[in-house]
């Protein structure tokens, strides 16, 4: 088993390199260099836009090119969570902050 995780992370790290990505346009270019500086930093971070752009694959090769590469990645899709809910979904909240909070919820970026 710990052999087959070794396995695939490698696969992964491979897929996600920065080394992987293709396009030469000046645009990605950018978005390369902003990429790299981001995980030099080691911070959380939101990626935005369209459809079919790319936004999880950015967020994997972030991850899988940092120094905390073996901790937990977490991809949220947030136009699948009501807009009523996003800052809950996100940041988590406390028991009484609103009707129905009965418990204490920790956000999808505290899980991180």
């Amino acid at each position: 088993m710990k052999a087959e995780v070794l396995r695939l992370r490698g696969e992964l790290e491979t897929i996600c390199s920065f080394d992987g990505m293709v396009d030469k346009s000046k645009k990605m270019q950018n978005v390369y260099v902003l990429m790299h500086q981001t995980a030099e930093a080691n911070v959380i971070v939101l990626i935005r836009g369209g459809s079919g752009t790319g936004k999880e694959l950015v967020a994997k090769s972030i991850h899988f090119n940092r120094d905390l590469r073996t901790g937990p990645f977490s991809a949220v899709d947030s136009a699948a969570i009501p807009e009523t809910l996003i800052e809950s979904e996100l940041c988590g909240h406390e028991p009484g902050v609103f009707m129905g909070a009965t418990v204490r919820r920790v956000g999808k970026i505290r899980q991180c």
